[in-house]
């Protein structure tokens, strides 16, 4: 590991993943990571892995950042999902549609405003309509901004709160019923090193972020 050694034992001490959310997580071992490219992580033997769990087959995807959501779900369409994707543009979601289609994956691609628990409803009801079935669902919706505290707007506020935090509630509410009936069904939720500890001037971000993790922490504990 060389000079990287000490960060890597410090890091593997305060480990936390959305992965482990999931039953029997402690069977699994902990694998120090090198670096990422796209939704692939390289360990320091050159050993690959996706960022991802594969073994399911409809994904669901909510807001569909176009960085982020496209590569994983490029990343899911490779491993043979089948998959959902909503952006809040029609955009957003097409071009996330397309790197899937590239790998030959089957998808489903729509706009929706995943802050507004009726439009997550939506999205779930179209996948079922189009697969017959979800496994997974995948909530990264989320916006980022900084600012000193007491300059912070009820608009500024608001927004954070609900794209970050309303927005993973409402994918994984909407989606929960029928991953409980799924064998394999799971959630994973995208949070942030903002929601592991406190950082400078993105206190609201931060308080969004710890939120997302409380959340995953919680249904892990609720749902067992």
């Amino acid at each position: 590991m060389g000079a990287n050694s000490d960060s890597v034992k410090r890091d593997m001490a305060e480990l936390w993943h959305p992965c482990t959310q999931m039953k029997r997580h402690e069977s699994l071992p902990l694998v120090p990571i090198s670096h990422g490219e796209g939704t692939w992580l390289y360990d320091f033997d050159g050993k690959r892995y996706l960022d991802a769990v594969c073994s399911w087959l409809v994904k669901l995807f909510g807001h569909c950042n176009p960085r982020i959501g496209a590569a994983i779900a490029e990343g899911f369409g490779a491993a043979g999902a089948r998959i959902a994707i909503a952006g809040r543009s029609v955009e957003h979601a097409e071009e996330a549609g397309r790197r899937v289609a590239a790998t030959g994956a089957e998808h489903l691609a729509m706009a929706a405003d995943l802050t507004r628990p009726e439009e997550a409803e939506r999205v779930v009801d179209a996948a079922l309509e189009r697969f017959g079935r979800l496994d997974i669902a995948v909530a990264h919706a989320g916006v980022g901004a900084s600012g000193p505290f007491l300059d912070l707007s009820r608009e500024f506020v608001d927004g954070m709160i609900d794209v970050n935090l309303k927005g993973t509630i409402w994918t994984v509410r909407a989606a929960l019923p029928h991953l409980l009936r799924s064998d394999a069904g799971d959630v994973v939720v995208l949070a942030s090193e903002a929601g592991r500890r406190g950082l400078p001037f993105e206190a609201v971000y931060c308080a969004s972020k710890f939120g997302q993790v409380g959340l995953g922490r919680a249904l892990d504990h609720e749902l067992r």
